[in-house]
């Protein structure tokens, strides 16, 4: 483990805050921690320090996502890897909270799915389609999006029936043949197919600014802790790391560069633990 390196490098800067009378753990002791610490409690203590952290502008999207630590899992023990939701600020870029579940399933897409072929052709569901053109590309997006509920046409199941409206969008980036990629997304406001095709590009910024900087800054789908509570503990401390580095500004560099910044500099490093 990392953690116990890193704590003997930087033993003495962590005298300044901590008393250490037995040193720096070891190894063993901090895995012996992570695996046993509250996963719920630890959680609580997360949630509360973002939203004493950060405020959300009126208006914010939240947007939801599974993510899959591919490491935790040992297909040869018969232990399935821990698959997390989270939610995510896509103005702020900021982690609000992620939970454990159980391994994901179709189930959910395979309903988003039946709602618009069953309203299709009944004129139930409002459309949008936009086409941009750049950099030698041409790239075409459609959405269809329906109101859920007692008046509407399509009723969603009870477990999702706090959704107020669910849109299907299309992305065909090459004009021929190609099947356009679809994604279904839903959402516990009313939404426009035009404003669904709008937060649908912000929601990826949940993949694309979050679950690829935990694989390629953290290389998280390579940290192999697995028993106990350990991956989930973990889970959430790269989260904590994550948005103390976003949220501090004074450095403009992207979060790969303060990382590494944070490593090297104990100025920088105390700025970002205090941001």
């Amino acid at each position: 483990m990392e953690i116990a390196e890193f704590g003997q490098a930087k033993a003495d800067w962590l005298r300044r805050f901590l008393a250490l009378p037995n040193g720096i753990p070891s190894h063993d002791a901090l895995g012996r921690v992570f695996r046993r610490l509250d996963p719920e409690q630890f959680q609580a203590g997360f949630l509360d320090w973002v939203q004493s952290a950060s405020q959300l502008p009126q208006g914010e999207l939240l947007a939801i996502d599974g993510k899959t630590l591919r490491g935790s899992g040992d297909r040869g023990a018969g232990l399935r890897p821990l698959y997390l939701v989270s939610t995510w600020a896509a103005t702020n870029r900021l982690t609000l909270g992620q939970v454990r579940t159980t391994a994901h399933s179709g189930e959910l897409y395979a309903n988003l799915k039946d709602a618009f072929q069953y309203t299709a052709g009944t004129g139930g569901a409002a459309e949008c389609r936009t086409v941009n053109k750049g950099h030698g590309r041409r790239e075409v997006r459609q959405c269809r999006g329906i109101p859920t509920g007692r008046s509407s046409l399509y009723r969603l199941p009870r477990g999702l029936a706090t959704a107020r409206s669910v849109a299907q969008v299309s992305y065909q980036r090459r004009a021929g043949d190609i099947a356009p990629e679809q994604q279904y997304y839903l959402c516990s406001c009313p939404l426009t197919a035009a404003a669904f095709l709008q937060n649908a590009r912000a929601h990826w910024t949940i993949e694309n600014r979050r679950h690829w900087f935990l694989d390629v800054a953290f290389d998280e789908d390579h940290n192999r802790a697995r028993t106990g509570h350990a991956p989930g503990n973990l889970a959430v401390v790269r989260q904590l790391a994550l948005n103390l580095l976003r949220q501090e500004q004074s450095l403009k560099a992207d979060l790969q560069a303060k990382r590494k910044r944070a490593g090297w500099d104990y100025a920088y490093l105390q700025k970002v633990l205090s941001s």
